[in-house]
């Protein structure tokens, strides 16, 4: 499967009721986007057994993209308070604080990401 961060809170209910390994590829186009992402993944894992136990995630990023070096641990506690069964709602609330309203929407490689997915489950 494939997605950009902002479509990722479906995962929650394909998680549960798929019964094997899911393997997702993500599209990231911004250090906002990569924390809205580690900190929605840690609230899932938190959250779902399941998650935690099938869900394989890819992260593909555009060539000039600077990851952040690490999440402040404040913020992974805070995740902690969020309660559970809310996915799309955690997700947009990540989203209004972790990735600016006037950032340029970036074209999605929809090509790309499929064949991401696919070699991703292919190693799974």
């Amino acid at each position: 499967m494939q997605s950009s961060v902002d479509r990722l809170h479906w995962i929650s209910e394909v998680s549960e009721k798929w019964s094997g390994p899911i393997s997702v590829a993500v599209y990231l186009s911004s250090a906002g986007e990569w924390t809205t992402l580690v900190l929605f993944v840690e609230y899932m894992r938190r959250c779902s057994l399941v998650f935690g136990q099938s869900v394989s995630i890819a992260v593909a990023v555009p060539a000039t993209f600077i990851a952040p070096k690490n999440v402040d641990d404040d913020l992974s506690s805070s995740i902690n308070e969020l309660p559970c069964g809310h996915a799309k709602e955690t997700l947009k609330t990540l989203m209004a604080n972790w990735i600016p309203k006037s950032q340029a929407p970036q074209l999605y490689p929809q090509n790309h990401m499929r064949n991401v997915a696919r070699k991703v489950n292919r190693e799974r």
